[in-house]
């Protein structure tokens, strides 16, 4: 009994020499697993210990990189790179080369050049007009004066098959090439064999060179022909509304001009018929031909 009770108090004073179990600490293994690692620094002893990762035991990587924004246009299939606002449509860059002077003197750029060879066909026209009414009475003491008015005729149609359109001789494609691919500068220079074929041959009429009855229909046929084909004249350029407001402003002159051509072509044939009324026709198509030129005198864009 005396055995038994000593081996009681034995085990009675090494349970209360035992301390208590602590409860199990995440942490504390971590860093005894980290303190494991070859190469890990452990805090040496009295240094204070830092502060514990809040992302420790959650996956956070183990350097310090900050994570990348997220992409707002992830998962919507949006490009890598910036698309370009202006792809498929022809660009001016895409056209010409920015920066490139352009080979035309300034005053062939703008509608300056186009008011100005309006302006030179109607003085000529003009003086066409005069000239005629005026030759029976000059001639008499000038007989050339009677080839003056043909000349005025011949003289804006030679200038104009060079001076027609800035695109030639001053742009960069040939003079073939535009009367293939472009239907106004084709339609300019018609306009220019119009009136050397009236020049030519309305002179060759005032020298008598040709005399049959068939060359009295000649001036009034081209001339209505001319006329009407200012209706489907055509004009390049963009659809915004000054450019549309300055082509209404173009077509209403043509319209103009096609009226009073036409009264010019049929008073012109008039006046070449043998009958009583002739001597006033003989008037009133020149002082048309006056008409028309101060219209294009005052021809605007």
């Amino acid at each position: 009994m005396r055995f038994v009770s000593r081996f009681l108090i034995i085990a009675a004073l090494a349970a209360c020499s035992t301390p208590a179990q602590q409860p199990h600490d995440h942490g504390g293994q971590a860093a005894s697993k980290d303190a494991a690692k070859p190469g890990s620094k452990v805090p040496a002893q009295g240094e204070p210990a830092k502060a514990a990762d809040p992302h420790a035991g959650h996956g956070a990587p183990a350097q310090s990189t900050p994570a990348r924004p997220a992409d707002p246009h992830a998962g919507h299939g949006a490009p890598a790179q910036p698309a370009d606002a202006h792809a498929g449509h022809d660009t001016p860059a895409a056209v010409a080369t920015p920066g490139a002077p352009d080979p035309r003197p300034a005053f062939f750029r703008g509608k300056s050049f186009s008011e100005f060879n309006h302006r030179v066909a109607g003085l000529f026209v003009l003086l066409a007009g005069l000239f005629y009414l005026i030759s029976d009475r000059v001639a008499q003491k000038w007989p050339g004066a009677r080839y003056a008015w043909p000349l005025c005729l011949l003289v804006p149609g030679l200038y104009l098959i060079f001076f027609s359109d800035p695109k030639w001789p001053f742009g960069p494609k040939s003079f073939i090439e535009l009367l293939q691919t472009n239907r106004e500068f084709l339609q300019h220079k018609t306009y220019s064999v119009i009136l050397i074929t009236l020049g030519v041959f309305e002179l060759a009429r005032v020298r008598g060179a040709i005399r049959g009855a068939w060359a009295a229909l000649v001036f009034p046929v081209i001339a209505v022909g001319g006329a009407l084909m200012l209706l489907i004249h055509p004009h390049g350029g963009t659809h915004s509304p000054e450019h549309m407001a300055a082509m209404g402003k173009i077509e209403t002159q043509h319209l103009w001009y096609t009226i009073v051509g036409c009264a010019i072509a049929v008073t012109k044939g008039l006046s070449e018929l043998a009958w009583s009324a002739r001597a006033i026709f003989l008037r009133v198509w020149p002082s048309l031909m006056i008409v028309l030129g101060a219209m294009l005198l005052l021809y605007a864009e």
